[in-house]
């Protein structure tokens, strides 16, 4: 497992750090949806290209039980205006919960694990100076436990401090 974390932050850290020495947009915040992930997000942009891609996470991990999901997005910018952009995107995200339960009588142990990906079209409304809304509509194939569970256009959404 701590092979498998570092090699995770390692591909984090070269998709990130070649972006940052260059005059992208960034962005921090919060984001959540089936092909985004849910938790805190990066975004790096370049509107020269109008190529760009968001990372999401979150581990909430106790000693018996955790939820752990992460969400990674590609995303190419079809038009930017003064008070918002207009992307595709495509994604894709995990989450793994489980619940082992220790001592506890009225405990049900639980584990779940699914995935979703697919393609998208979005919109992001920018307010005051640094700060953006986005809505996403992506077609989402979502599996649960390996199981194939359906397709699925549920909203994804973020936001973000930007630049």
């Amino acid at each position: 497992m701590k092979k498998l974390l570092l090699i995770c932050y390692f591909l984090i850290a070269a998709m990130t750090l070649p972006s940052l020495a260059t005059a992208n947009e960034h962005a921090v915040g919060g984001a959540i949806g089936l092909t985004k992930g849910a938790g805190f997000t990066y975004r790096n942009i370049n509107f020269e290209t109008g190529i760009g891609y968001q990372l999401t996470g979150l581990p909430i991990i106790r000693p018996n039980e955790g939820f752990v999901t992460f969400g990674a997005s590609a995303l190419y910018v079809l038009n930017r205006g003064e008070h918002g952009i207009a992307y595709l995107s495509l994604g894709g995200a995990a989450v793994r919960a489980w619940n082992n339960c220790k001592d506890d009588e009225y405990c049900e142990e639980e584990n779940m694990s699914g995935f979703a990906f697919g393609p998208g079209i979005g919109f992001e409304l920018r307010f005051w100076k640094n700060f953006g809304i986005s809505w996403e509509l992506p077609l989402a194939v979502v599996f649960e436990n390996n199981t194939f569970e359906g397709v699925y256009p549920v909203p994804n959404s973020s936001l973000v401090y930007f630049w």
